[in-house]
C-alpha cells in the first residue's frame, strides 16, 4: 500500500519545485518460511525542478527537469548474516537503508511544444 502523505510546491523567483512525500507499507512472505511475514516500511521524497523554464516554450529544453528521489527503508532490512533466501544468499554487512537517484527528465512529444 503506498500513500502521499505531502505535496507541496515551492515557487521562488520564478522556479516551480514540486516535491511529493510518500509512505509505502508492505509485507512479503519471509524468504524460506512461506508460513512467516515480513513488515517493510518505507519513506520517499521526489522534488523535481525545471532548470530551464525561463527558456521559450518553443525550445526542446524547456520541457527538460532534474528529478531527485530519497528513498528510506525504515523495517525489513536483512542484517549482517541473514539469508536470504535461506541457504542461498548470506549477507556480509547490513544492507543500507537510504538511497539516492537523481535523473534528468526530458519530454518525449511534442517534441517541440506550442
Amino acid at each position: 500500500m503506498a500513500r502521499d502523505i505531502g505535496q507541496f510546491d515551492v515557487k521562488r523567483d520564478g522556479w516551480y519545485v514540486p516535491c511529493t512525500i510518500t509512505l509505502v507499507v508492505g509485507a512479503s512472505s519471509a524468504a524460506g518460511d512461506q508460513a512467516s511475514y515480513t513488515h517493510k516500511l518505507d519513506l520517499g521524497a521526489t522534488v523535481t525542478v525545471d532548470p530551464f523554464i525561463a527558456l521559450p516554450r518553443i525550445s526542446y529544453l524547456h520541457g527538460v527537469g532534474v528529478i531527485g528521489a530519497l528513498d528510506f527503508r525504515v523495517t525489513g532490512l536483512p542484517s549482517k548474516g541473514d539469508e536470504v533466501p535461506k541457504g542461498e544468499r548470506v549477507f556480509l554487512s547490513g544492507a543500507k537503508p537510504a538511497v539516492l537517484s537523481i535523473g534528468l527528465d526530458f519530454p518525449v512529444a511534442p517534441l517541440r511544444p506550442m
